[in-house]
């Protein structure tokens, strides 16, 4: 049984922290302690807690040094031994093996034992201990090079969580093991020379072992690698196959008889006896460069591309009973665009061969009957003629499907027909293209994706896509992968400086979506507080008045978090499912009052959705001017406000006509006075004969009558309720007086009187005092200059009348003139 490690160093939010204590909570999280907090991680992302109590998180028991099985037999790790203490038996101590340091913490495994096996974690090393045998039967060293290991940093912790992965923690960190997925481990065959750039060629399974390899290099040959042990064996070369070493050997086969085939990229193919350590044929390539030699399926011979001098590409069939060659030369087609070459030669059954020649054209070739036909790929319906590069050409036999695969899609060709069914990648990233692909003994595509080093699986019959890459315990980005091809059952994938990675497609297990889970509700800026179930995927009601909502989502899944798929809608506002991509989140701003119903569905990398969706039923209130109790409040207050405000103008206006009817009334009796005037002096000169002068004063009587008629009608006039509209009938009233002694009187209005407010009364006692000082002025003083200036003091309205009076002595020579002032206000 191999091991496989993850070790967690580039997983988002992970903090590079020694790991005290692991442990799992309800719903399924993942907890850690480190020394500056917890963190908890879904399958997907780490999430760090500076100040969460780690402990109320913990549903389990943390495994301990010491446990009873199911015989009664107490276990315990004492330093650098396993202790066995039973009933009436003596106690028994196991000695760790050298290195392994002391023991952590002792449990079982009964996903991959049983209650046959007992699990030791020690300072450096996880130890399988058979009860029957009573001895160590596995050795997992944590290796200070192995790039999927803790780096040789001592173990302190163990935990297996309910998917019944083991996890370990230590001062390196935190490190997975996984029972199930075993399938994606590199080797690393010399690290001390990775520096040199070698590179390895092939990669052979040995026959009946599966726990060794052939490997071929640049710099040594042919080799042999433990991979249980994870080392070159010290016989990797051994008898006349040290004729291979420093040969450059290329690729590797075996034919029906059990014989290794090795092909030499320069002069020579070697047929080689494993079991005697003997080379049994050379075959010259008389100078040919070799391409690549495959074997064909069924009658087991070795096909073989070479690149003569001539233009003329050929194809070269060995026998691999009588070892004789045939050589097949392939047509120069007319019309050529690009050099006369084949690219993806694929042998497949009875000698039936399949290739594409000058990227533009594939070609069958079936040399029994001497037959080849071409067809080029843009005449295959379903293909652009825009379409990208060509990468590869894979046939499936057993199926008989031909497939072609270009820089970003998968084409499923129909010979016959000439069409072509065309399948896009969706998960695929900006930047990314295919480069290699394969079919599985399930017929499966597997295609290799660079720069990034990914693996994209196709199922034809479901037409589903699922990602692997670093996560599943392949070589991160930074390392470029050279080519991949099978070996035997599994895979090989090469990597610069003597790496190889194998894994077995048909091991890979396909694990369920566990239910989605709804991990936070932000509510406009504020997280809500509502507590997440572990049972439960319905988190209940929502209610809020703010339209701005974010929710968070995830699937506990350490196996598959990070290709796990989700989808999302929410009713009366979503009108399909929404992929959101790489995010766990979804967002919704400006939404209407109302109900509404959030769902969240997930899905494995393979597609299958999980049939519970998560669900949050959330109540929008509308804002406070849209509630029906706003509105009626703010129309009984609006209306109240109206009806004050009428109110307000009621009773000014009845105050308004209260003034101005009792300014009427004084204006009123006035002119009636003056009127009265007029008739008593009328019947008067019928008795005493002065008429002239009577007629004098009726004439001023009736004078007075018509100025005090006029004032009346111009104070009721609401138009002339403002202060500058006062200021003007003051004008006009100066204006219309008779000149004094030839002189016209000048009046100066400051601006400030605009701004001024003054109540009508004050401005009828303010006219009627201006008209008085006037009329006396006029009769009492003679002047030769007179001048008025209006004003705006302290909120009243100020008139200031200057005007000169000239002396009149009885000597002329000494007259002289005085300045004389007068100030009038609205307010005395």
């Amino acid at each position: 049984m191999d091991i496989k490690f993850d070790r967690f160093d580039q997983w988002p939010g992970y903090i590079q922290q020694a790991v005290r204590f692991i442990g799992e909570d309800a719903p399924g999280f993942l907890w850690l302690t480190t020394p500056s907090g917890s963190m908890r991680f879904d399958g997907n992302s780490f999430e760090f807690f500076s100040t969460k109590p780690f402990a109320t998180e913990i549903s389990n028991n943390p495994i301990t040094e010491q446990l009873t099985d199911m015989q009664g037999r107490m276990w315990s790790g004492e330093g650098m031994a396993l202790g066995l203490r039973q009933a009436g038996a003596p106690a028994l101590n196991f000695k760790l093996p050298a290195g392994a340091g002391e023991a952590r913490a002792v449990f079982l495994h009964p996903a991959v034992s049983g209650d046959s096996i007992i699990w030791l974690l020690a300072d450096s090393a996880l130890l399988c201990f058979h009860i029957d045998q009573g001895r160590f039967i596995r050795d997992y060293r944590n290796r200070s090079h192995d790039v999927q290991s803790l780096y040789g940093q001592p173990f302190h912790t163990a935990f297996i969580s309910r998917e019944g992965i083991l996890w370990l923690g230590g001062e390196g960190g935190l490190c997975k093991y996984d029972w199930r997925n075993q399938e994606f481990r590199l080797y690393n065959l010399d690290p001390e020379s990775a520096t040199k750039g070698g590179e390895i060629n092939f990669v052979q399974g040995v026959l009946g072992d599966s726990s060794r390899c052939w490997i071929t290099t640049d710099e040594f040959g042919l080799l042999q690698f433990d991979l249980v042990g994870h080392r070159l064996l010290p016989e990797k070369i051994f008898g006349e196959l040290e004729r291979l070493s420093q040969r450059n050997t290329y690729s590797m086969s075996y034919d029906n008889l059990g014989r290794l085939w090795v092909g030499n990229v320069s002069d020579s193919i070697f047929v080689c006896d494993v079991d005697r350590g003997k080379i049994v044929r050379r075959i010259p390539l008389n100078g040919d460069l070799i391409h690549f030699i495959a074997t064909d399926v069924s009658l087991g011979h070795f096909w073989r591309l070479c690149k003569p001098t001539s233009n003329r590409p050929a194809i070269i069939r060995i026998h691999n009973i009588t070892m004789e060659s045939d050589t097949f030369w392939v047509p120069y087609w007319q019309n050529r665009r690009h050099q006369n070459r084949i690219d993806f030669f694929a042998p497949v059954i009875n000698d039936q061969l399949w290739f594409i020649h000058d990227t533009e054209y594939i070609e069958y070739f079936n040399p029994s009957l001497n037959l080849l036909t071409q067809k080029a790929i843009k005449l295959f319906s379903g293909i652009t003629p825009d379409m990208s590069i060509v990468c590869n050409l894979r046939y499936d036999a057993a199926r008989k499907v031909l497939w072609l695969m270009s820089d970003d899609s998968v084409y499923k060709l129909n010979w016959e027909q000439q069409t072509a069914e065309t399948f896009s990648n969706p998960l695929m990233k900006p930047g990314q293209m295919n480069r290699r692909i394969h079919t599985d003994d399930l017929g499966r595509l597997w295609i290799q994706n660079m720069p990034d080093n990914v693996l994209y699986k196709f199922d034809p019959i479901r037409k589903t896509f699922a990602r692997y890459d670093w996560s599943d315990g392949l070589p991160n980005t930074a390392v470029e992968c050279v080519d991949m091809d099978r070996v035997g059952k599994k895979w090989c994938q090469r990597y610069p400086n003597y790496t190889f990675l194998l894994f077995d497609p048909l091991k890979i297990p396909v694990l369920s979506a566990a239910p989605p889970i709804i991990t936070g509700i932000r509510v406009g800026s504020r997280k809500h507080p509502k507590v997440i179930g572990p049972a439960t995927s319905n988190v209940g009601q929502i209610r809020t008045a703010h339209n701005t909502i974010q929710i968070e989502f995830t699937s506990i899944a350490f196996e598959q978090g990070r290709h796990l798929q989700f989808r999302y809608q929410l009713s009366n506002v979503d009108t399909g499912w929404v992929n959101p991509g790489d995010e766990r989140m979804a967002r919704y701003s400006d939404l209407p009052a109302g109900s509404y119903s959030f769902q969240v569905m997930v899905a494995n990398r393979e597609g299958d959705w999980h049939p519970a969706p998560a669900v949050v039923l959330i109540q929008i209130s509308p804002p406070i001017h849209g509630q029906k109790w706003f509105r009626i409040t703010c129309s009984i207050l609006f209306l109240g406000l109206l009806y004050m405000t009428f109110r307000i103008w009621e009773k000014r206006r009845i105050v308004h006509y209260q003034l101005r009817q009792r300014i009427a009334e004084d204006l009123h009796h006035e002119v009636e006075w003056a009127l009265g005037g007029i008739s008593s002096l009328s019947a008067s000169s019928q008795s005493d004969g002065r008429e002239g002068e009577l007629l004098e004063r009726i004439e001023q009587h009736t004078l007075t009558a018509s100025e005090k008629l006029s004032d009346l009608v111009w104070f009721l006039n609401p138009e002339n309720d403002s202060t500058e509209q006062f200021v003007r009938h003051i004008r006009h009233y100066i204006q219309a007086q008779p000149k004094y002694s030839g002189i016209t009187p000048v009046l100066w209005v400051d601006k400030s009187v605009k701004r001024l407010s003054i109540p009508i009364e004050k401005r009828k006692a303010f006219y009627q005092n201006f008209k008085d000082t006037l009329s006396a002025l006029v009769s009492r003083h003679p002047f030769d200059q007179m001048e008025f200036r209006i004003s705006a003091e302290k909120g009243q309205l100020k008139m200031e009348i200057h005007w000169e009076q000239k002396q009149q002595p009885d000597n002329k020579e000494l007259a002289s003139s005085q300045n004389h002032s007068i100030i009038i206000l609205s307010d005395p």
